[in-house]
């Protein structure tokens, strides 16, 4: 059969004929038993522990109560090597310096850069809506959809509602495209908010884009438009910056050049306005969220990966570890958030998306996994030879929306222009990596870094790999649309020895 197949292309709507994929089937991703922690971050006794016992006894799990400074955590982490780890926290403490401590520590429990083990965080105005947060991930939604409501300019004609697909390798998502006319609160379209926030609560993935403050969208949704609504089960990402905010937040005051700390009001958090709601799982930012459209690409893994959502989140953030690494850093890096910090007028853009890089948060069960495995239609497919003394890995993004795959958010090209790539990751056996290369590529013999680091996890070795490029012109950009991404690393190795694998791997060509 074929369908239309709709989706927003740097301003443009395509159209293009995609075979419709079959019916999921049961994922083995996740069958064997997992050891979970709760780590409650408050004193035994308090009324959140209905919470934390809540997913206690729903994944047999170990629990500990540790002070928000976290201090003994590392080592009681290092003694249970948990798979899955909740942090229950009160919305008052949950803020971006927290979530960067607890990335930290999540790299540190064995001695590689990457994360360690998948997590998230269960909070809530109150108890209750903690305990709601923990049961929301009982509710099963079917067949992934996606709803995407976005914030388009004063300059667009009106308000519309699409439906399409979003293409995965050989199959779709059903996708609703919502695009709402004004991008300011000023001018933003009340009747259209008011009219479609319903039908997105029907929805079992809401992806929600626009510029953001912790109230909600510029121009869009706002706390208050989804007060009473029924997310119950859905999956929400957001790519609005601030938005996973729940009371302290931080802002830049360029007017002062000072960091300025701030507060949302709990009748205003539109992340708490969305555990309210009933939302299982809730991806977004506690600062500014660094830029790129990968986050669409998000939603369609987690439709058809069959992950869970913690998984899902630790993958996100060894992305983020990776772009720490080829920016010369040997783990990931970030700054303590203080009240009238001095600011640096003369950062770089990629100083300024890296310094937000650390933001993201899962809020939600970790071990949540909401929909069923759509197997072989990962659009990124990456085909390994082994031979002696080399691997080579070929790697290929097979859709025509690869910017959702291949947009780098992070590293960008001379520091400051856009830039695309090529990012995967394969098992290697006990051998030491002795260089990594990018011997060809469907850009051309262009410029390029590269990076490659190994991880150690549940008892395999993997290696992580990333080129990155210049963003290439318009012509070069419709021949990808026409026969994807792809490029080839090579890597040299020699028999393991004693002696420790050098990380990370850098490589940079600039003829």
């Amino acid at each position: 059969m074929r369908i239309s197949l709709f989706f927003p292309v740097i301003g443009l709507i395509f159209v293009i004929g995609c075979r419709q994929g079959g019916l999921p089937t049961a994922n083995a991703k996740n069958q064997l038993p997992k050891r979970y922690l709760v780590v409650s971050l408050f004193d035994e006794g308090d009324p959140f522990d209905r919470a934390s016992e809540t997913l206690v006894k729903r994944h047999q799990a170990d629990h500990l109560h540790v002070a928000a400074e976290l201090l003994g955590l590392l080592d009681e982490l290092r003694t249970r090597n948990p798979d899955y780890v909740a942090f229950v926290v009160k919305p008052d403490v949950l803020d971006i310096n927290l979530a960067n401590r607890i990335l930290k520590l999540s790299t540190e429990v064995d001695d590689d850069p990457f994360v360690d083990f998948a997590y998230g965080f269960i909070t809530g105005r109150d108890a209750d809506a903690a305990v709601k947060l923990v049961h929301a991930a009982d509710a099963r939604r079917g067949l992934p959809s996606i709803s995407q409501f976005g914030v388009g300019s004063d300059q667009s004609p009106a308000s519309m509602q699409q439906k399409g697909a979003l293409p995965l390798r050989g199959a779709i998502i059903p996708a609703t495209f919502y695009t709402s006319h004004g991008d300011t609160d000023e001018t933003r379209d009340e009747e259209f908010i008011k009219k479609s926030i319903p039908q997105l609560a029907r929805s079992p993935i809401l992806l929600l884009a626009s510029h953001g403050y912790p109230d909600g969208l510029v121009g869009g949704p706002k706390a208050a438009d989804i007060q009473g609504r029924d997310f119950h089960g859905s999956v929400a990402l957001n790519i609005a910056c601030y938005t996973g905010v729940t009371k302290t937040w931080y802002e830049d005051d360029w007017a002062t050049a000072k960091l300025r700390k701030r507060e949302v009001s709990p009748e205003t958090s539109f992340c708490l306005q969305m555990i309210d709601s009933g939302a299982a799982g809730y991806f977004a930012y506690l600062g500014p969220r660094p830029s790129g459209p990968t986050m669409i690409g998000d939603a369609t893994l987690i439709a058809s990966s069959g992950e869970t959502m913690g998984e899902h989140f630790r993958q996100h953030c060894n992305s983020v570890v990776l772009a720490h690494l080829m920016s010369g850093s040997d783990r990931v890096q970030f700054k303590e958030h203080v009240d009238g910090a001095k600011l640096d007028r003369n950062q770089t853009p990629r100083q300024i998306v890296m310094a937000s890089s650390t933001g993201g948060v899962l809020i939600g069960d970790p071990a949540w996994q909401p929909f069923a495995e759509l197997p072989d239609t990962n659009p990124t497919v990456t085909k390994v030879q082994r031979e002696q003394g080399k691997l080579t890995a070929e790697v290929r993004i097979e859709v025509p929306t690869f910017h959702f795959y291949a947009s780098e958010p992070l590293n960008y090209w001379n520091d400051r222009d856009s830039a695309f790539r090529l990012e995967t990751i394969i098992e290697v056996d006990d051998q030491n990596m002795q260089q990594v290369r990018l011997t060809k590529n469907s850009l051309g013999d262009v410029p390029h870094s590269l990076v490659a680091a190994v991880e150690q996890h549940e008892g395999k070795r993997m290696l992580h790999m990333k080129a990155v490029f210049a963003h290439p012109g318009m012509e070069d950009l419709q021949r990808l649309m026409e026969r994807g991404l792809a490029g080839t690393f090579v890597i040299e190795t020699s028999p393991s020895t004693s002696e420790v694998q050098p990380q990370p791997l850098r490589t940079e060509v600039t003829e």
